[in-house]
């Protein structure tokens, strides 16, 4: 079994990522991570006026899960964790 937990970029999840990890390493499973951000339109927009916010949406995904990480390297290092 594997335990999921949804991390948000936008608000201090330090609490929920604490509970989950302790969760994870007492039921000895896996703690997968999960954070949501925008996505861009589908098609292109005409003269790439979109190109901005999916850089933003990009940059703030790679933010969340270096959050996420670091802040799980320093609750509970010994707890495998999966990020999407």
């Amino acid at each position: 079994m594997t335990l999921l937990v949804g991390f948000s970029y936008a608000h201090d999840d330090r609490p929920c990522l604490e509970f989950a990890a302790t969760l994870a390493r007492s039921a000895g499973q896996d703690l997968l991570v999960v954070t949501v951000t925008p996505a861009p339109w589908p098609t292109a927009v005409a003269g790439h006026t979109d190109r901005e916010f999916e850089i933003w949406s990009r940059g703030v995904g790679a933010e969340a899960v270096g959050k996420a990480t670091s802040t799980l390297a320093e609750i509970c290092p010994d707890v495998p964790v999966k990020g999407i």
